[in-house]
């Protein structure tokens, strides 16, 4: 059993507010509250009156308000696919497939999110070429790109990011096109330029061969890298 109480008194409470030319830290006006209320059958967090809840921003502010906020700074990115098949191509035939991952972090300057790993491979060492720039999908071309965007071409897949909590994350600028793919390995796909509650995004990958490809089994191992200045 969980108990929460409010109650409608006049408060205003600040735990966390900085900007480019001053830092407070614990900063509390107002009634109070209790993180830890509890007995033999409940557990509860209390607060009175809070006024201001979640993160404030603006161009020259950032500001985290309620009584219940940490004072330890995170980074968190979590990966939600592991495996992703892109089936069985042809020159005529464009493979698609997309991946997940959603990212969070507090008390932060913001994120970027970078990508690494090879291009798709195949054990003799033929490999699939990478898209240098934003390009379309064009079967019969040797192609492999991704974007975190919602796409119409070459099919109806993928998806923009989705804001969770107050999230501040977004697509790059290469990366956030519908029907235009890029794959650069070290390239930020992602970033928020604050504090930011989850972002979740769907990376759409696709995969173009060609009537001379070298036939076989190609695969790859794509990895997701998420830094923060704190």
């Amino acid at each position: 059993m969980s108990l929460v109480t409010s109650l409608a008194m006049p408060s205003l409470l600040f735990a966390q507010s900085s900007s480019t030319n001053f830092e407070i830290n614990e900063f509390f006006v107002g009634p109070g509250g209790d993180l830890d209320l509890n007995s033999a059958n409940f557990n509860a967090r209390a607060t009175v009156g809070d006024l201001a809840t979640g993160n404030f921003n603006g161009t020259n502010y950032q500001l985290y308000g309620g009584f219940t906020t940490t004072d330890v700074p995170y980074l968190e990115l979590t990966v939600n696919s592991s495996l992703i098949d892109m089936g069985v191509l042809d020159s005529l035939t464009t493979g698609t497939g997309v991946g997940t991952f959603s990212v969070r972090t507090y008390l932060a300057s913001g994120y970027s999110v970078h990508v690494a790993g090879g291009v798709p491979a195949i054990g003799g060492g033929a490999t699939i070429d990478a898209i240098a720039v934003p390009t379309a999908s064009t079967p019969g071309t040797e192609q492999f790109g991704l974007n975190l965007a919602a796409n119409t071409s070459p099919v109806v897949f993928g998806a923009s990011p989705v804001q969770q909590f107050n999230g501040q994350g977004s697509a790059t600028n290469e990366y956030d096109d519908d029907g235009l793919f890029k794959y650069n390995e070290s390239d930020a796909v992602a970033s928020s330029n604050s504090s930011s509650g989850q972002t979740d995004y769907t990376a759409s990958f696709i995969m173009n061969v060609s009537d001379f490809t070298d036939t076989g089994l190609y695969e790859t191992s794509i990895t997701f890298v998420a830094t923060s200045t704190f």
